[in-house]
């Protein structure tokens, strides 16, 4: 077998290999449809899909932001929150297999009537365990 054909077998199988690890992931992932929801709403869908809240520690980075609206929620997942710009937060869940889950937000909370707003989930990602 000329040297070609030899690396052209391990990038396929390199292809294959990477395709069948990076797939459950992204199947897993595409199956939380939660980009764009608040995340009130999105919390609920994330914890009815098998996901833990990974409490965090109460910290100064839950005083910024919507970090008091979110923690006096029993939100204590929340990792921190901005207290500038477009008001970020991250939050951590965690599931039986090992996998992290984080979520981001942005917008503010504004629970007065006149100006109901909710933060809503930006980004999210799955991690290995």
């Amino acid at each position: 077998m000329n040297l070609e054909k030899l690396n052209t077998k391990l990038l396929m199988i390199t292809i294959i290999a990477t395709c069948a690890l990076i797939a459950p992931f992204n199947a897993y992932a595409q199956s939380l449809e939660i980009t764009g929801l608040t995340y009130h709403k999105a919390r609920a869908i994330i914890i009815e899909a098998g996901w833990t809240p990974l409490k965090t520690q109460a910290d100064k980075q839950h005083r910024f932001g919507n970090g008091p609206d979110f923690w006096a929620l029993g939100y204590f997942e929340l990792e921190s929150c901005s207290g500038t710009g477009l008001a970020y937060c991250s939050f951590q869940f965690e599931n039986t297999k090992g996998e992290s889950l984080r979520i981001t937000t942005k917008g503010e909370e504004y629970h007065e009537e006149e100006f109901l707003r909710h933060a809503t989930v930006e980004h999210f990602e799955i991690g290995a365990p």
